[in-house]
């Protein structure tokens, strides 16, 4: 775990910690860009709480929440007010804020950060298939191992990895979790032409 210890001494791995979670949100590309900005700002607005009153984020507000805060801003407190999954508690006390962190012009970095999140490639179904699987053999490898998937390969990660051919994730390179993936699957994540699946003989095979 030595390499875990070191990963956090440097400064760019605090910067990317800010986008993880609005990088793994499913439904970021159904948004409008002002939802968007207004949601890398409640994440940011939560995370800043959170250290505040050194509660955990969840404690500050719950993550099933925040989609249902974004939906209703576009209209206004009354929005926030009439949403069941929405406790009036929140809703008086932080209403107002809400609005204003909603109505505030973003930012040029606000919009390069989204930018750069949201420049994906389109991927075709059936790569997205083949990629999905991919993913499921490798939860399926860490399971046997006894160790949990998110900490070997997160989420977030690997939609990086499926998006960007080229992208190489600085922690597969070396270490535990390239010992605990193998060679195979690693060839797979970096080379994706070598998986090959026979739906008429259903079966699927890494190709050499």
């Amino acid at each position: 775990m030595k390499e875990e210890f070191e990963k956090l001494e440097h400064l760019d791995y605090y910067e990317k910690e800010p986008y993880k979670e609005i990088f793994s949100h499913k439904q970021l590309n159904t948004f409008s860009l002002k939802e968007q900005i207004f949601l890398l700002r409640l994440y940011e607005w939560r995370r800043k709480k959170a250290e505040e009153r050194n509660h955990s984020k969840e404690m500050v507000l719950a993550t099933k929440n925040i989609t249902p805060i974004v939906k209703s801003m576009s209209m206004g407190m009354e929005g926030l007010k009439n949403n069941r999954r929405i406790s009036d508690k929140f809703a008086l006390k932080y209403g107002q804020e809400m609005l204003e962190i909603y109505n505030k012009e973003g930012s040029k970095e606000e919009i390069a950060i989204l930018n750069d999140i949201m420049q994906v490639n389109d991927i075709d179904p059936i790569e997205d298939v083949k990629l999905e699987l991919l993913y499921n053999f490798i939860q399926y490898q860490c399971l046997e191992q006894k160790i949990a998937p998110e900490l070997v390969i997160p989420r977030g990660v690997f939609k990086k990895i499926k998006n960007d051919e080229t992208y190489r994730e600085e922690s597969l390179q070396s270490g535990w979790r390239r010992n605990i993936l193998g060679e195979k699957l690693l060839s797979c994540i970096e080379n994706r032409n070598q998986l090959f699946i026979d739906t008429h003989h259903l079966s699927i095979q890494f190709k050499k």
